[in-house]
Parts: structure tokens; sequence; C-alpha cells
């Protein structure tokens, strides 16, 4: 399929890009921007066998060649930080992706190496500094690209990269990731009042290594396109097509996270409340949605339900009756469940309207504090010769960050101290027996009966 371009389109679409003038200085300056729809550069589309209207022949539009080489080179500037800082972020214009390339950036020709046009590496995962990942987009030459390959220009959509750490698992995918994420978007757009009206501007997600893996909580963030910012293996000298380039793109993760994994940076305590919101009003029904936030904002309060987590294939807690004796004496209702089992939508149901004190041996299910009711009771239950605090600093930052109305979740443990405990195991995968004398003692301290 060959494109062709529309040299006013173009034109227009670039006037209307640097209209709204180069933003520089701090993260934090970012000029706000408004939900608009992009001047689309594809005009008419020729296949095999189709014919070209009259107002468009091919004699009277410039080629890809020479559209292409109407949009300026890529261009950049530090909107946080500077040059090989961990929490670096990255403003950049005109930056590209095809299938073949993943991420690039426009250059120009030329023998001489001009260091001011090669683009700097950046962080983009910023968790923990053993993690890190210095990046840095190819460059293509303008001219070399071919006058046969499709295009796209979208001057109104942003492009914002990152990189991952375990992004198939859904505590580091928020912790890690989501969070950050978030704090670079609403600082991007200015919304200090967390308003969440950007969620309806154009956005694309270019992510590292692979949009496959990523978490489909990344689902509730509203890009319209996610991809992976890493051209297909072997590809390089193919023939590229699909070529999409940006009017502006946001790159790295601005070291911002809720817990020691990201050097004690905490992220603001709107944000989990802000993420809190967005999972409800994108997994539950509507009616279920209402229910959630009318019992966040007080005005009606759930009864007791205490969920204990199973796990399928290693860490089990080997006495679940013995918990659940403890809820039964105190009247309390009571489940035994399997995430594994749920579709996350249905966990998200679970942890939003159901749940006020939840029994699980560390993993992912502590994470559903992210948006659990106020005041539900996490109880994490540890192995013998195992211990592992990010979730309980996670949850303790809020706290720091302002407090109990961030999130308003209480929080206790229970660790295996002895072999007497653990069945002859030890580690993070060990089976657990779990003191029932001291979960006793933090349902009377913790839970209002």
């Amino acid at each position: 399929m060959v494109i062709i371009v529309s040299e006013v389109l173009l034109a227009h679409a670039a006037s209307s890009r640097h209209a709204a003038g180069r933003h520089h200085g701090s993260l934090q300056a970012r000029v706000s921007h408004k939900v608009h729809k992009d001047v689309p550069a594809v005009v008419t589309k020729r296949t095999a066998g189709s014919q070209i209207s009259p107002q468009h022949t091919q004699a009277t539009q410039p080629s890809i060649f020479s559209s292409i080489g109407r949009i300026s080179r890529s261009s950049w500037s530090f909107l946080h930080g500077k040059q090989g800082d961990r929490d670096a972020v990255i403003h950049a214009q005109n930056m590209c992706w095809s299938p073949q390339l993943g991420v690039f950036y426009l250059g120009d020709s030329g023998r001489r190496k001009n260091f001011s046009q090669e683009f700097p590496p950046v962080n983009l995962v910023a968790s923990a500094p053993e993690r890190d990942h210095f990046w840095q987009p190819s460059k293509q030459v303008k001219a070399a690209i071919s006058s046969q390959a499709s295009f796209r220009y979208l001057p109104n959509t942003t492009l914002f990269i990152m990189g991952t750490t375990w992004p198939y698992h859904m505590s580091h995918f928020f912790a890690n990731n989501g969070l950050p994420l978030l704090d670079v978007m609403r600082t991007y757009y200015q919304d200090w009042r967390f308003t969440g009206e950007w969620l309806h501007n154009r956005r694309h997600l270019a992510a590292l290594p692979s949009s496959n893996s990523i978490f489909e909580g990344i689902q509730s963030f509203k890009f319209e396109k996610i991809m992976s910012a890493e051209g297909q293996p072997g590809n390089t000298g193919a023939q590229l097509n699909g070529i999409i380039c940006y009017g502006d793109a946001v790159i790295g993760l601005n070291n911002t996270c809720a817990h020691n994994f990201c050097a004690n940076h905490h992220a603001d305590k709107h944000i989990y409340r802000f993420l809190r919101d967005l999972m409800w009003k994108h997994y539950l029904a509507p009616a279920e949605a209402n229910q959630a936030f009318t019992v966040a904002s007080g005005l009606k309060r759930l009864d007791h339900h205490a969920v204990i987590v199973q796990r399928k294939r290693n860490r089990h807690m080997v006495n679940v009756d013995a918990i659940a004796a403890e809820f039964v004496r105190r009247n309390v209702s009571h489940e035994v469940v399997y995430l594994e089992k749920m579709s996350f939508r249905n966990q998200v149901r679970l942890f939003s309207l159901r749940a006020t004190i939840v029994v699980a041996v560390h993993g992912n299910a502590i994470g559903h504090f992210l948006w659990a009711q106020k005041q539900t009771v996490f109880i994490e239950v540890f192995p013998f010769e195992w211990h592992s605090d990010w979730q309980e600093l996670l949850i303790k930052a809020t706290w720091k960050a302002g407090v109990v109305d961030a999130t308003g979740i209480r929080y206790a443990k229970i660790e295996c101290l002895d072999r007497s405990c653990s069945q002859g195991m030890k580690g993070l995968n060990a089976d657990v027996s779990v003191n029932c004398t001291e979960l006793g003692r933090i349902l009377e301290s913790h839970v209002r009966l």
C-alpha cells in the first residue's frame, strides 16, 4: 500500500504543532494540553487496482520522500534532570515509530558527526539502580526512508515511552510502572487537581522490553495504542512500513515510586486515590462503581467480610480451617479464594466491594490494597526464613504522604519464626502454618467488630 500525503495538510499540521510553542524547564512547568483531534496526514490511500481521484493525482502530490522531508528533524530537551541522571525525563518532538524499528528519531545526513543531534541516553526504568535501563532510540536519516513507505504524522498525539520492571506481575506493575507513569502524565498535562481530563487526550504508549507482557491493568490508563518500543529482530534492513511520527513524546518515568525500590521517592499521596478511582471506573459496572464511591465517601458501610487468599501452586497456608475458625468465633463472614481462578475484573470487585479483612501470604493479593476500601485490614503472612517488606513500605508510604486518608488501609504481618510453622520448608515458596493466636490478637487490635 502506498500512502499519498497532502502537502497542505502537512503544512497545517506542522504549524498547529509549532503554534503550541516549545516547552522547556522543569517537568512541572509543562503547559497544559487541551483535548483535540489530530489533523490527518493521510488523505488518499492507493491499493492495487484502485484509482486516484482527479483532484489528488500523483502528478500534483508530493511523494512520501518529500513529505517526510517536510517534517523537521527530531529535537528534544530535558523536562526533568540532566543527561546521565537516573530520574531524567525528556520531551522530544517529531519522534517516530515503525513495527520494524520500534521508536526512532529523524536526523539529517552528513559525513561529519554532529553530536548536538545525537539523542542522549535516558533511563526508562528507574525503579532500582540495578535495574536501570539507559536507552537511546535509533537514528534514521530522513532522506533514506523509502518513498514507498506508508506514513502517518500525528501532531496532536503524545507518545509516552517507558521501561518496565516485572510488568506481568500485578503488584510490581502498579508500583514500579503504573504509578510512576501516572505521575509523569498528570504532571506533563499540569493536572494538579487530579481531574483526569487528560485521559481523553490522544496518547500512545511504547514500552520496553515488550508491550505484550504488560499487565492488563494498563488498559485503565486509556491509551489509544500500546506497542513495543523495540523493533522486530532481524528486520532492520527491511522495507519500512506503518511509520507513525508524533508531534510530541515524553520519555522516562521520573524515578517516582512509592517504595524503596525507587530510592525512597514517594509518589504524591493523591496518585493512590487517582489510581483507585481509575480502576473502579474501568473494572466495575456503573452501579458497582457508584456503590464503591458511596462507601468511600462514608455514606455507606460494608459489613465485615474476611477474604482468606490461598495459593494454588506454592506458599500454601496449611491451616486454613483454623484461620477460618477465628472469623467464625467473631461472627465475621469469610470465604477462601484462589485468585488464579478469578478474572482480574472479579478480583477488583472482591477487594473493592466485599473485603474488609484480607489474610494472604506475601504476594499479589496484598497489592489489592490499591483499590480496597478505607479501613480494610491487610494481614501479610511470611514463610520461614523469608521476609520482603516492599509491600509493607508501599502501604506505609501512603501514611507518610498524607496519611491515612490517602488510602486508609491498615496493615499487619504474621511471620513464621521457626521450623514449627514451616512444615520442614523454608524460603519464599515454602508452605506455612499461620499463628492463629497472633491472628486473633491482630483482629482484636485492628478490627472494630
